[in-house]
């Protein structure tokens, strides 16, 4: 592992991941890149419901309130959200014992009665350090994460968050001796073979969602329902890999099995990228 790689990680301000479905069923990841800088190369809009809404896209990884049911629901603009429940229409296959070194999934209660969260997260350190996305573990009151590997459960701690990136770092409680992910330095090519390995549905089985980099250095903007402001990111790689909601926080990998990038959201209809 490579120092100022893991603390650039640890900062937020490269490791982030958008993603946007399209009329046929397509999901466009937009990735950023952990190991060089791009320049700006379009930009995009999309809805944000809010962290505590199910059915509808950038949940919580995947959120669950009480007496109400998953699915996919509509949101405003010209798109309609992916789901935020359980469950999704996209199936990937499991991911491999390769795939699961360096990946936890993280469950969280939340702060109303009988919530829950759930969302992927990356190993950075033997003694605990994890790497997974702001909107997972905000405002959890408990937050549960299992290393996917061995199947061990710790109790995890917030240590750090940059929500303007959308970014959380955690502790584990008592860890020691865990495979770190492999972090890539050479940085990710348009038509390289990738593949997001995430908590898809929040079923707690990881997936491995393969597809190709599509473009680089994109732009999106983030925006929540009934407002006008919202968040723009930015320097982010494109990659039509199926990855859905409950994904979250998880790693994109190389041919290799280096990370390239983290999931952050996902949401599906007819947004366009302007190039």
């Amino acid at each position: 592992m490579r120092r100022g790689l893991r603390t650039g990680l640890i900062a937020g301000a490269s490791a982030l991941a958008l993603l946007l479905s399209f009329g046929s069923g397509t999901a466009v990841g937009f990735m950023a890149d952990l190991g060089r800088s791009s320049s700006q190369a379009g930009s995009t809009q999309i809805q944000d419901p809010g962290s505590f809404t199910p059915g509808q896209g950038f949940g919580r990884g995947t959120t669950t309130l009480p007496g109400q049911g998953s699915g996919s629901g509509s949101g405003s603009g010209s798109g309609t959200q992916s789901g935020t429940g359980r469950g999704t229409s996209v199936t990937s296959p499991e991911a491999t014992t390769a795939q699961k070194a360096g990946v936890v999934t993280i469950d969280s209660a939340l702060t109303y009665e009988n919530a829950a969260g759930a969302g992927t997260g990356i190993i950075l350190s033997s003694d605990g350090t994890i790497l997974t996305n702001n909107h997972v573990v905000s405002g959890a009151t408990s937050i549960r994460v299992t290393v996917e590997s061995t199947g061990k459960a710790y109790v995890g701690k917030v240590v750090g968050t940059d929500a303007t990136n959308d970014v959380a770092v955690l502790k584990l409680e008592g860890a020691s001796g865990l495979t770190p992910a492999k972090l890539d330095t050479d940085g990710a090519q348009v038509g390289e073979a990738v593949t997001g390995v995430g908590n898809a549905g929040g079923t707690g089985t990881l997936t491995a969602a393969t597809g190709q980099v599509t473009a680089l250095g994109q732009t999106i903007t983030t925006q929540s329902e009934g407002t006008a402001a919202g968040e723009t990111l930015t320097d982010l790689i494109q990659t039509d890999a199926p990855i859905v909601s409950g994904d979250s926080g998880g790693p994109l990998v190389d041919a290799e099995g280096e990370v390239v990038g983290i999931d952050t959201a996902a949401s599906s209809g007819s947004e366009q990228i302007a190039g």
